[in-house]
């Protein structure tokens, strides 16, 4: 062979390289996009909710000791609450935040969010650029930022406590492009071996744990890594690998995602695991109801997202009960011609139409609620993996030449138009008031939304407004404790404390290991001169939450005022206690 030959190639080969090198940077646009577009909402404070219970009143955040409870609890142990939620990454994310920042800082948090989504967005467009070779760098990235400057993620990504979405994605995704990558691999040594190498696989397995830890969505991963290899062998005319193969690479996502489900049906299981309501219904009892309302929902979720207007949280979705409903066969219907174009473009070796369809169906079926009835028939942030199969689907169109610039350049459009409706509507998201108003002006009958008002009302001063707030919130749904609590709360501040006793023990009658009320009953019993009750209720408040701190130097306090005399002067009035018992 002439050297000078091999000198020339050379030559030729290093610039390609280092050219293809500056051209994978454009990957990292959504990270910067991201950090951009929601930069605005790092001034937004904590909401009510979610926030509270899993970052303000969190005591776990506190210290690293409580590790073993995090991983052990659900997420909303270390408030004192029970939900059946197990993100114990999520929680760790947010000790580590706290360790650093300390409390009451939360732009921490919105830089969190905002960086697990762009680099969530980064991954996904690796993934286009590494399956549709063809589709080009450039292209990919601007697909992928299209997909991460859109509104409809806001609602997660602007909300403090909203990380598990972007989290968990993130690793879902992870997982997806390290089984791609150690393909790729495998083809351009021109292995014959159909399956990663072993480091490949070791690792989408640990970002599959990690998933798992972040968001109970991320059992997802096994059945789209299996449909992604498929997706890529067909796509290459090569023979599907064999069951040693197949097992050498899937198996162990599998075994891991089983044993995972398993542990949250029993061990990890904190209650309505695959049922949400305590009580049978027409949505529990009727599976076609539950179908019918699904396909609506999918056909809402493409619509906000290719027509994003009239977006909001707390969205009352109804209950289909009829296949004849427009907003049930429309999506029906399009719903089998697009497993029609599937099919028939993977016959033909085109598989990114079925790639994105799997993925779509796949990804939203934790929140199909049709085996895991869940608390609501639609959120706009369930969307959040699922849509990335709409990037996916416009992309199969996408054969190289004027289709790929055409693509691009729609894409880039797109995100342009994207960001200022995104960086405008995290304004909604910028404080209690503004984010229930908000919620309001399209979901009046939120009676959850009239709480938070209430209490929003009731912080600033205003106190007569909070307590009509409260009670159009019981007017539309008399079912939480919080909201007689939170009522009583505005009304001991009033100085009506008979009326006041009265809403806490409604709370109570509700839920009577609903410790806030009981704190709540003993501080107006110890500031009356009622040492007797006071000590009643702090014992209450002891089996509930046994961990509050300070609860033992209460206790002992209000014991020996009890015992030294009845006749005592009752001693200053306190909001010691209404500090801590306010929701």
């Amino acid at each position: 062979m002439d050297k000078n030959n091999i000198g020339n190639d050379i030559e030729k080969t290093a610039p390609r390289a280092g050219k293809r090198r500056k051209s994978m940077l454009l990957l990292l646009l959504p990270l910067l996009a991201s950090l951009l577009v929601y930069s605005n909402s790092f001034h937004n404070t904590f909401l009510y909710g979610d926030d509270e219970n899993i970052i303000t009143r969190n005591r776990y955040l506190d210290d690293w000791k409580y590790l073993p409870e995090v991983f052990s609890g659900n997420l909303m142990d270390g408030a004192g609450a029970t939900c059946n939620f197990y993100r114990p990454l999520q929680t760790t994310l947010y000790m580590a935040i706290t360790g650093i920042s300390g409390r009451g800082q939360v732009w921490p948090y919105h830089l969190a969010n905002t960086a697990l989504h762009g680099l969530t967005g980064t991954l996904f467009a690796w993934l286009l650029y590494a399956f549709i070779p063809q589709l080009g760098i450039v292209p990919a990235a601007a697909g992928a930022l299209a997909w991460t400057l859109h509104p409809i993620h806001v609602e997660e990504i602007t909300q403090p406590s909203g990380t598990q979405s972007p989290m968990y994605s993130f690793f879902v995704i992870a997982v997806l492009c390290l089984l791609l990558a150690g393909l790729r691999r495998r083809e351009t040594e021109g292995r014959s071996e159909l399956a990663p190498a072993a480091g490949w696989l070791l690792l989408a397995n640990f970002c599959l744990l990690l998933g798992l830890f972040s968001k109970e969505s991320a059992v997802v991963a096994a059945p789209l890594a299996l449909l992604l290899h498929a997706a890529w062998m067909r796509s290459r005319a090569l023979p599907l690998p064999g069951w040693g193969q197949l097992a050498k690479t899937h198996l162990p996502l599998w075994i891991i995602t089983c044993v995972y489900i398993i542990l949250r049906l029993t061990a990890l299981n904190f209650g309505g695991t695959l049922n949400f309501y305590g009580s049978a219904n027409i949505f529990t009892e009727h599976f076609i109801y539950r179908v019918y309302t699904l396909l609506s929902v999918l056909g809402e979720g493409v619509r906000i997202f290719f027509y994003p207007v009239g977006l909001h949280p707390e969205r009352n979705w109804p209950l289909f009960t009829s296949f004849l409903a427009h907003k049930v066969w429309i999506p029906a219907a399009a719903l089998v011609l697009t497993t029609f174009w599937a099919l028939r473009s993977w016959r033909l070796r085109a598989t990114l139409p079925a790639l994105a369809l799997g993925f779509f169906l796949i990804s939203y079926a934790p929140m199909s609620n049709l085996v895991a009835q869940i608390n609501a028939l639609m959120w706009e942030h369930w969307f959040y993996l699922p849509s990335m199969s709409f990037i996916m689907l416009i992309a199969a169109a996408v054969n190289g030449g004027k289709s790929r610039k055409v693509f691009a350049i729609t894409a880039l459009c797109a995100a342009a138009a994207l960001a200022p409706a995104t960086y405008k509507r995290n304004r909604n998201w910028r404080d209690p008031e503004t984010y229930s108003r908000f919620v309001l002006a399209n979901e009046p009958s939120s009676a959850k939304t009239w709480n938070n008002l209430a209490m929003s009302l009731s912080q600033r001063g205003d106190i007569t407004s909070a307590i009509e707030a409260y009670k159009r919130a019981l007017a539309l749904n008399d079912y939480y404790p919080q909201t007689h609590h939170n009522l009583a709360n505005a009304l001991a501040t009033a100085g009506r404390l008979p009326e006041a006793i009265e809403q806490y023990k409604k709370a109570l009658a509700m839920d009577t290991k609903f410790h806030y009320s009981h704190l709540a009953l003993a501080e107006i019993y110890y500031n009356t001169g009622n040492f007797g009750m006071a000590l009643e209720h702090l014992l209450k408040v002891k089996e509930i939450f046994p961990e509050l701190p300070g609860l033992d130097a209460i206790i002992t306090q209000t014991r020996y005022m009890s015992i030294r005399t009845r006749h005592a002067e009752p001693p200053k009035p306190s909001n010691q206690l209404l500090r801590k018992s306010g929701l």
